[in-house]
C-alpha cells in the first residue's frame, strides 16, 4: 500500500515561483459558493497546465458548446448519485451542522443537514443548481493522467495541489465538480465529449467568489508520528 517516501534533504534555494506557491498554502481553500461573471485571466490557463504538466498529468479547458454537454453530465451524476441511499448515507456521515469536528460542513447555503441528506432525494434539485455552477464558471477544467493505477491517483493529487496553489497565487478561487467523474458509466463520456486524452481524475470550476472562512484542520501533534 506504501505509495511514497518523503525525507528531509539538503537545503538549496527555491525559485520564485516555488516561493509564491508556498505562500499560497495557508491562503488557499475550497470556495463553493457561486462565482461572479469576471473573467479569469486568459494567461492564466497556460500556467495552470504548465504546473499540472510539470506532475506529469494534463490539463483541459471545456469551452463552447461542451461546456453545455458537461453541464448535463453533472446534473445527471448528481441524480444518479443523489438517488442512492448509501450514498446519501456516507454523505450525511461526513457533514457537521457546526464548525467542530472532522468531515465537511453541512450544505449551509443550501440549509441542508445531515437528516436531510441521509433521508430525501435530493438529485433533482442538486442537480439543477450544479449545472448552473459548470455552465456559469468562468473557468472549467478537466485534470487527466495517461492511467488508472494508484500510481496515477498520486500523480493527480501532487497535479491538483501544485494547480490550486498557482490558482490562488493569482487570487482565483476553485470548488470541485467531480459527479461525472464519480460515477463510473459517466466518466469514460466524459472524456469523449471534453476530447480529453487518458483519464479524467479531476473536474473543477474556477473563478472569483465572495470570501470564505477556512476549515478546521487537525493540530500537526495529533497526526505526526514519532
Amino acid at each position: 500500500d506504501l505509495l511514497a517516501r518523503v525525507r528531509f534533504g539538503p537545503v538549496f534555494p527555491s525559485p520564485p515561483e516555488e516561493d509564491d506557491l508556498f505562500a499560497a498554502v495557508p491562503l488557499r481553500r475550497t470556495n463553493r459558493q457561486p462565482y461572479d461573471d469576471r473573467p479569469v485571466p486568459t494567461e492564466l490557463f497556460p500556467a495552470l497546465a504548465a504546473a499540472v504538466a510539470a506532475e506529469g498529468a494534463h490539463l483541459r479547458a471545456v469551452e463552447g458548446e461542451t461546456r453545455r454537454v458537461v453541464s448535463d453530465l453533472v446534473a445527471g451524476a448528481d441524480r444518479i448519485q443523489w438517488a442512492d441511499r448509501h450514498f446519501r448515507r456516507e454523505l450525511a456521515s461526513w457533514l457537521h451542522p457546526s464548525r467542530h469536528g472532522e468531515g465537511m460542513q453541512a450544505f449551509s447555503r443550501y440549509g441542508l443537514g445531515p437528516l436531510v441528506v441521509r433521508s430525501l432525494d435530493l438529485g433533482k434539485d442538486m442537480g439543477r443548481k450544479d449545472h448552473e455552477l459548470a455552465e456559469e464558471a468562468p473557468l472549467l477544467v478537466v485534470l487527466g493522467t495517461d492511467g488508472d493505477t494508484p500510481g496515477d491517483w498520486l500523480m493527480a493529487g501532487q497535479a491538483l495541489a501544485r494547480l490550486l496553489l498557482r490558482a490562488r497565487v493569482d487570487g482565483v478561487d476553485a470548488a470541485y465538480l467531480n459527479q461525472p467523474i464519480q460515477v463510473a458509466a459517466l466518466r469514460p463520456r466524459l472524456a469523449e465529449v471534453t476530447g480529453a486524452t487518458g483519464i479524467p481524475q479531476v473536474m473543477l470550476r474556477l473563478g472569483y467568489g465572495p470570501e470564505v472562512d477556512p476549515a478546521p484542520r487537525r493540530a500537526v501533534s495529533d497526526v505526526l508520528i514519532e
